[in-house]
């Protein structure tokens, strides 16, 4: 259950924080 959600989840927070500093380093 928790798993299944974090799986979910994480890769929306991981492509936010790489879009975020990718936008800040250029």
């Amino acid at each position: 259950e928790i798993c299944g959600v974090n799986h979910s989840f994480m890769p929306i927070m991981i492509e936010v924080v790489l879009f975020d500093f990718f936008k800040n380093y250029v």
